[in-house]
């Protein structure tokens, strides 16, 4: 399978609650380390943000094309608008390898047990004898990040439930996931449910080899059908 070369800028995740108002930032990596020694650090191992429960894993070897680096620089800006940034981002692909860390949802089911962040949009999954979930009934979460695929046909973020950080264990295990992914030439989205088979949507926006994107991610979790919505590029910040 031929990997790409990936570049992430300031994940950050926001939550919102139905019910009494709530909205916060529950989980973020803004990669803002610091780079001895010239323009590039070692994505693996890296533990910046909030509520995550390890630092990045890298596929073996660890260093395989993964990085935090700063160049060439990400930016977006609408016509009247600029996206504030701080510089450094997250890249890497190199052949079948992949990368990826965990929320700290903990171990066993308890809602204290993980980040206190995650505490409101956690929930238990009947099929599962240990562990929080993220996706609670009634939870609302944006996750945005800027993305540029410099080289390649192939291109995936993935969210999904498995206890690795590998993409791969999404096509290894009935488990749900939510894919952002390069499909024909243009960005879309791809999901798989608990009972359900993979679903493919495309936005029908073309991705340009060296451009930088702006992903919103939108996912309503309710106590039926979940919805998730991706928005490129949006018009306002």
């Amino acid at each position: 399978m031929n990997k790409i070369k990936v570049t992430l800028l300031a994940t950050a995740i926001v939550g919102l609650l139905a019910g009494p108002a709530w909205c916060g930032i529950i989980a973020f990596d803004d990669y803002a380390v610091t780079l001895e020694g010239g323009a590039t650090g070692a994505l693996n191992a890296e533990t910046n943000g909030l509520a995550w429960r390890t630092g990045y894993e890298v596929q073996s070897p660890p260093q395989a094309g993964y990085l935090i680096t700063n160049e060439p620089p990400l930016g977006y800006n609408t016509p009247t608008q600029i996206l504030l940034t701080n510089g450094s981002f997250a890249s890497g692909g190199s052949a079948w390898t992949a990368s990826g860390r965990q929320f700290n949802t903990g171990n066993e089911w308890d809602p204290n047990s993980g980040a206190p962040s995650l505490t409101s949009v956690i929930k238990r999954i009947s099929n599962e004898p240990v562990g929080a979930f993220i996706g609670a009934d009634g939870a609302n979460i944006w996750i945005s990040f800027l993305a540029r695929n410099n080289a390649g046909s192939d291109y995936n973020i993935s969210l999904n439930s498995g206890e690795y950080g590998w993409y791969a264990r999404e096509d290894n295990a009935p488990r749900p996931f939510v894919k952002l992914r390069v499909s024909s030439g243009q960005w879309a989205l791809e999901g798989k449910g608990t009972n359900a088979g993979n679903t493919l949507v495309s936005t029908g926006i073309s991705r340009t080899l060296g451009d930088a994107y702006l992903m919103v991610l939108n996912m309503a979790f309710t106590d039926g059908n979940d919805v998730t919505k991706l928005y490129v590029n949006p018009s306002s910040l």
